[in-house]
């Protein structure tokens, strides 16, 4: 698991939050996004353009997801700490700390191995 690697890298302990999760996709979980495209046809867009109600395969949705990471930010303690997830959550974090709105998110989606570092002076998410 890659977050025990990096705990033992940083010299830290692996704690496992359920509030880092990636979105919750419903029926669409497991599914490539070829794949919901054919069936959905552009329904995915819903979760940038309908943010307080599209819920992707009846799962959770855009505001739901932020809310939940803006929750986990505002437990976190003042210390320096480092958080393994997903590029949702990594997006609505980005997002919500820069006051940007759901449509400019998808830009924040961070690829493969890529960090963020949340501002020190950052006060809420």
């Amino acid at each position: 698991m890659l977050a025990l690697q990096v705990a033992a890298i940083a010299k830290v302990d692996a704690v496992a939050d359920a509030s880092w999760r990636e979105r919750d996709f419903g029926d669409w979980e497991g599914k490539s996004w070829l794949a919901i495209y054919r069936s959905t046809g552009n329904a995915m867009d819903g979760m940038i353009t309908a943010p307080d109600s599209f819920r992707p395969g009846g799962g959770e949705t855009t505001t739901e997801l932020a809310d939940r990471i803006s929750d986990a930010i505002a437990r976190l303690t003042a210390q320096r700490i480092v958080i393994v997830t997903h590029g949702g959550p990594i997006a609505a974090a980005q997002g919500r700390s820069a006051g940007l709105p759901e449509r400019a998110w998808l830009a924040l989606v961070p690829r493969n191995g890529e960090t963020w570092e949340r501002p020190a002076n950052a006060s809420s998410c």
